[in-house]
């Protein structure tokens, strides 16, 4: 089978036509400050919005010059409501995975070098700011889809120590909220007041890590708690049972 042709990007615009720019300056660049207001105003820290626009707008052919920011425009305010429900679902956690991430603390967007195989959208961190990736002739299509998910996953595709952000949101939010209230039953139960529970996190994270489908990390802390909340149905039953 031959091997797909590489992708090749397309040369940057040297000068935008003239109703471009202005379509530019007044519906995207005019913007800027307020974006940029309302992402430090999620996040708790600055990024700047740098977008290359000639070599983005290279792309742009399908589309009037009157759409022009309204396109650069579209990915921000798509990026934004993401934003928000990624900070309203992992709250400060969620702000330090994407600090972390994000190093360089930018935001942009850019034709995506998988070339005819991309998605119509999607997202990664490439050293250190944070890209909305477009299909090279799908410009501006679907900017409205742009999810959490896609954040998600740039984040989680980023190299870090210790736990993916989903793994460690559903360890901190499901498994230490409610542990405490388990293992009290269990060593209540049996009578051993100095058990203790080991849910051996790092072992099993580096074991599941393996697998494909990385779903599971979502509910990774939830999991964890549900073998524990066995142990105590099964130790009840237990006693209920030679008693």
């Amino acid at each position: 089978m031959p091997k797909p042709t590489p992708f090749t990007p397309k040369p940057t615009i040297e000068k935008l036509p003239l109703a471009a720019r202005k379509d530019v300056r007044d519906n995207f660049e005019s913007k800027k400050s307020d974006y940029e207001s309302t992402i430090a105003g999620l996040l708790g820290f600055p990024v700047t919005i740098n977008i290359d626009v000639n070599a983005v707008w290279a792309y742009g052919e399908a589309l009037a010059a009157t759409q022009a920011g309204g396109t650069f425009s579209g990915y921000v305010d798509g990026f934004i409501d993401a934003l928000s429900k990624y900070v309203g679902t992992y709250g400060d956690l969620g702000k330090e995975y994407f600090k972390n991430a994000v190093m360089k603390s930018e935001f942009t967007v850019t034709v995506n070098e998988l070339g005819d195989r991309a998605e119509t959208i999607s997202a990664d961190v490439k050293d250190g700011v944070f890209r909305i990736l477009f299909k090279h002739d799908c410009l501006g299509y679907n900017a409205s889809w742009f999810d959490i998910h896609h954040i998600v996953e740039a984040i989680e595709g980023t190299p870090h120590e210790g736990f993916g952000l989903r793994a460690k949101h559903s360890i901190e939010d499901e498994y230490k909220a409610n542990i405490e209230d388990v293992s009290e039953q269990i060593t209540k139960i049996l009578n051993l007041p100095d058990l203790i529970l080991d849910p051996n996190f790092e072992e099993n994270y580096a074991a599941l890590l393996k697998k494909t489908d990385q779903d599971w990390q979502r509910t990774f802390g939830s999991s964890t708690l549900e073998y524990f909340r066995c142990v105590d149905l099964h130790a009840a039953n237990d006693i209920m049972i030679s008693g």
